[in-house]
């Protein structure tokens, strides 16, 4: 896992424990075993890494299991019934607190101005267009 990645990780992880403006940068970078100018390295802000982490989760927990199922060559009831499978394994299987960070790191950001970045970082990780 590359430095960026294990940061992504961290961010998200401590995003999932408590609200976005509860976790310091310096808290990030202890997290992640790099120092605080290693993550502003690779983010411009703690605004910019929340998105990525956002992203990343997103991402991992939805939108690359959707593509597989729309992908996929099975007749479209059975590509819907998949969806609803996906949407419901998402809910039971997910820890709370992590779908809380969805949650509370949208709110936050865009009580704070980042909701139009941050929207359009959520749109374009699952696959829509800004137009949707």
């Amino acid at each position: 896992m590359s430095t960026r990645e294990r940061i992504i990780e961290a961010a998200a992880r401590l995003f999932s424990r408590k609200p976005y403006s509860k976790v310091s940068v310096e808290e990030v970078a202890r997290e992640a075993g790099v120092s605080k100018g290693a993550v502003f390295h690779y983010f411009k802000s703690k605004l910019e890494l929340a998105e990525q982490a956002l992203a990343s989760f997103l991402e991992r927990l939805v939108a690359a299991p959707l593509r597989a199922i729309l992908a996929s060559r099975a007749p479209f009831e059975e590509k819907v019934g998949r969806m609803l499978s996906l949407a419901i394994g998402v809910t039971l299987r997910s820890d709370v607190k992590a779908l809380l960070f969805l949650t509370s790191v949208y709110e936050e950001l865009g009580a704070g101005g980042g909701g139009s970045s941050l929207g359009g970082s959520t749109r374009s990780t699952l696959g829509f267009s800004p137009s949707s």
